[in-house]
């Protein structure tokens, strides 16, 4: 059962390919909940994760945006700006 595989775009750029129900997905940096999209859902997702309320579709791997290796506050800023350029 394969649970995660990390890539690299041409560009150097990581990419984390997720399976569920048996498919693979590719998620955009900042898409936490899985949806396909990058929008204010995605901060409801990361804010319950910092509460401790972790939903089943967060996707830690591309909501660690900074790549530190800690979800916080300034990945939670860093969706917003996604959201707001889009």
């Amino acid at each position: 059962k394969i649970n995660q595989v990390s890539m690299a775009m041409p560009d150097g750029t990581p990419v984390t390919a997720r399976t569920r129900n048996g498919r693979i997905g590719v998620y955009e940096w900042g898409d936490s909940n899985g949806d396909g999209a990058v929008t204010v859902a995605d901060l409801v997702t990361v804010i319950a994760h910092l509460q401790g309320k972790t939903p089943d579709t967060f996707i830690e791997e591309v909501t660690d945006i900074n790549e530190d290796g800690t979800i916080d506050a300034d990945d939670c800023s860093r969706i917003e700006t996604i959201v707001l350029s889009e």
